[in-house]
């Protein structure tokens, strides 16, 4: 089964802050020293303090064995205040879990002020599939016998595809639940026999709702967020992509057409 191969190639996590949210010199501070200490020993830091044109910014970055990289960005984003985490070539989604968990604690340790008002977690995998060719695997997915048609398009040498999830909240129980998401799927580049799969959720304080009349209005209305006072650690939003991939789009990847 696809879900039993997954490799995951990148975990991402951020928080959006309600606006005003200062950070001092001193609270930038203990928050590289803590994090320096207590996770990554070889980190590098980048520091721009707030400007009359220029918002603060701090990145904190380390590069592991291989391929493996991590950067924690601390910035204004919309002019709201970010966190961003980002983990590329993780040792495995536990340990990634673990380590997004980690920060976040460091982080509302030295910067308790703020409400988060969005959450994101994005997940980068590749699957490897029983057939040479991701392009041809996909398609036949996809398209089923109208496979055969695709040569009347030219020489197609790519097929992918992309979609959007729209929240459902009018079931949600949890700030887990009613994700909006962003998802793509196609052959990995670089190596014929794997499909890239990236799946980008977010859940927010606050969430847009069309009228059901199709009259094209929208309302703004709470969000998950709002279904409880504390914001879940990371890990439990990266889970929940993680449990999306390999319950909904290897089963669909899979289906006989």
């Amino acid at each position: 089964m696809l879900a039993d191969r997954i490799q995951y190639r990148g975990v991402i996590y951020a928080n959006l802050f309600a606006s005003p949210v200062s950070v001092s010199r001193e609270q930038a501070t203990k928050l590289y020293t803590s994090l320096a200490t207590a996770l990554f020993p070889k980190l590098k830091l980048e520091y721009t303090p707030a400007e009359e044109d220029v918002p603060f910014k701090i990145v904190m970055k380390e590069e592991g064995q291989g391929r493996r990289a991590d950067s924690i960005t601390l910035d204004i984003s919309n002019g709201q205040l970010r966190l961003l985490i980002d983990q590329k070539w993780p040792d495995s989604l536990g340990v990634a879990c673990k380590r997004a968990d980690q920060v976040w604690s460091i982080y509302r340790e030295t910067i308790p002020e703020g409400q988060v008002q969005l959450a994101e977690a994005r997940l980068r995998a590749q699957l490897p599939i029983p057939r040479p060719s991701a392009k041809d695997y996909l398609a036949e997915q996809l398209m089923g016998k109208a496979q055969a048609n695709l040569s009347s398009l030219g020489n197609v040498s790519f097929v992918g595809m992309s979609y959007q999830v729209s929240p459902e909240l009018e079931h949600a129980v949890s700030p887990l639940e009613g994700a909006a998401r962003e998802v793509k799927i196609e052959p990995l580049r670089q190596e014929e026999g794997f499909l890239y799969v990236e799946v980008m959720s977010n859940w927010g304080r606050l969430a847009v709702k069309m009228s059901l009349d199709r009259s094209g209005e929208a309302q703004i209305v709470p969000g998950p967020l709002e279904l409880e006072p504390e914001t879940p650690a990371p890990a439990k939003y990266i889970e929940e992509i993680r449990d999306y991939i390999a319950e909904r789009i290897c089963p669909f990847l899979e289906a006989e057409t």
